[in-house]
């Protein structure tokens, strides 16, 4: 379109030039003589056409790029040329970190995006840091990071973001098809770091556009240590009270969200938070915490931390919200990363709380063997992607879990591993997809939990606890406690075979190949052949 124009404005200069009498005009403009052969009328046309080609752009024309926007596409030839990386090299203001046995790799692919096609990529592969297997991306302050990308394997993985110092700053999710993910960069003029911990990852384009110092979120990823506004004259970043944080630092762009941009985050979320605050964020650099008795109401807002974790399975992360004994959280979105989640402290409850990509874990409720939770409830919510578990319970408690979704976990609910404390769960109206371990375990012998209106699919096994009669269904049509099921003639110690899952195992033959003697079959179809061993 610009070219089109200024070929318009050239070919009508060129006509004014042939039809006017300016060359007559600028002979009799000089003193004495003046020759204005063919020679010097063209060189003179030439000039003009220099002076009117500069003056289109000055005036009334506009760049090529988008002005305070610079992206790499891959399939740009002087990216696809780089083929195997061995070296650090910087290409067009893009440097690639690698060496000869950490190598990165540009190459074919063919991937569609919303209606735009990729064809390269950098195979961006696992086990890096700042120093090796790295994109090194040039930033002029406060930016917003756009990268096109996805995982080189049939497993979601994660793209690390770090400044100059390594701090980690954020992630972006990279899914099994091909996404676009946002991330807004607020700091000094530098560099910024991207690279797979992990796995390898598949990078089409990167695209850095200039928010200049309009600072909405009003936080500094390199030096903020507040939560609270730093337009905020009340210094808050230490204070307890839910409302130090509830209303600040703030984004009415919705795009700047680090979105998953799952398949599964429209079907399988409850994402019920909804307010003021919907489709703002806010970024934060330590936990929130919500002091007794108080109540942190997010209105809606999604909560982006950077430098507590990377939502990965490490001890040790922060969690991103701490309620102290009686405090309550409601309508949030824990954004990517979630690091440890929210830690409970006691008589606790949670509403509407959405986890878009769960860390080490979604919630877990603290204060150790020898001490008293009370009563910790979860309202409605929804969380998703629990390599491990997404409930942690490390104190005895009744924990109630109430219309609350949950998708692709290890396992729903986990006491901690080995302690023998009493805990009373009860599950109501929940639904639990993709349970690649089971609804919930425990080692203790005392603790119970009830369930009722559980809606289950894709589940490896339900519950794995030392007795079944610890396990235990409750009907709307019958208000007595009743054991597994309807199995109310299990005897303790038995171990329960269900094929339809609500049992320890599902086969009787892995239930006897584990070493068990005492079994309780439920009534079902079993399609296997049992062996039973001469020592059984």
């Amino acid at each position: 379109m610009i070219i089109e124009n200024v070929t318009k404005k050239l070919n009508l200069l060129m006509k004014y030039f042939k039809t006017c009498d300016i060359m007559n005009y600028v002979k009799s403009s000089f003193k004495g003589d003046m020759v204005m052969n063919k020679k010097t009328k063209m060189n003179l046309l030439r000039l003009l056409l220099v002076v009117a080609v500069v003056s289109t752009f000055l005036i009334g024309g506009q760049f090529s790029s988008k002005a305070g926007s610079t992206s790499w596409n891959f399939k740009d030839n002087s990216l696809k040329k780089l083929g195997t990386i061995t070296s650090t090299k910087t290409v067009d203001n893009l440097t690639f970190i690698a060496t000869s046995s950490k190598d990165m790799v540009v190459r074919a692919n063919k991937q569609t995006l919303d209606g735009n096609e990729f064809k390269y990529c950098l195979s961006l592969k696992g086990m890096g840091n700042t120093t090796y297997r790295a994109v090194k991306v040039p930033v002029n302050g406060n930016s917003r990071f756009k990268v096109t990308l996805m995982s080189s394997g049939k497993e979601e993985r994660t793209l690390i973001i770090a400044d100059s110092n390594g701090k980690q700053l954020s992630t972006l999710k990279a899914g099994t098809s091909i996404s676009l993910q946002k991330y807004d960069y607020y700091g000094q003029e530098g560099y910024v770091y991207l690279y797979s911990k992990n796995s390898g990852i598949n990078i089409f384009k990167i695209q850095v556009d200039d928010l200049g110092n309009n600072n909405s979120n009003n936080t500094n990823n390199n030096d903020s240590n507040s939560d609270s506004s730093n337009n905020n004259n009340n210094d808050s970043s230490n204070n307890d009270s839910s409302d130090s944080n509830k209303d600040n630092n703030t984004n009415n762009d919705s795009s700047s969200n680090q979105s998953n941009n799952s398949n599964n985050d429209t079907s399988n979320n409850n994402n019920s938070s909804s307010g003021e605050n919907a489709g703002k964020t806010l970024t934060i650099t330590e936990t929130i915490k919500v002091g007794a008795n108080e109540t942190y109401d997010g209105k809606g807002i999604k909560i982006i931390a950077q430098g507590m974790g990377d939502g990965g399975q490490d001890e040790g992360q922060d969690p991103i919200f701490r309620l102290e004994k009686g405090a309550s959280l409601k309508n949030v979105i824990i954004g990517v990363p979630g690091c440890d989640g929210v830690h409970c402290y006691g008589d606790n409850t949670i509403t509407n709380v959405v986890w878009e990509d769960i860390g080490e874990d979604a919630l877990t409720v603290k204060g150790g063997a020898s001490a008293n939770a009370g009563t910790v409830t979860i309202n409605g919510g929804s969380a998703q992607y629990a390599t491990d578990k997404m409930f942690q319970i490390n104190a005895p408690c009744t924990f109630v879990v109430n219309n609350f979704k949950g998708y692709d976990m290890g396992k729903f609910i986990r006491q901690n591993g080995s302690t023998t404390f009493n805990v009373n769960i009860y599950i109501n109206s929940c639904t639990l997809d993709k349970v690649n371990n089971c609804i919930f375990k425990t080692d203790s012998t005392t603790t119970k939990l009830y369930y009722s209106n559980l809606t289950v699919t894709n589940c490896k096994k339900w519950w794995d606890v030392p007795n079944s009669s610890q396990i235990i269904e409750q009907t709307s049509s019958d208000s007595s406690q009743k054991k597994n099921n309807e199995l109310t003639d299990v005897p303790d110690g038995y171990t329960v075979v269900a094929a339809d899952g609500s049992g320890s195992y599902t086969s009787l033959q892995k239930a006897l190949d584990s070493g068990k003697t005492s079994i309780y079959v439920k009534s079902g179809t079993y399609k296997e052949v049992v062996t039973i061993g001469s020592n059984m």
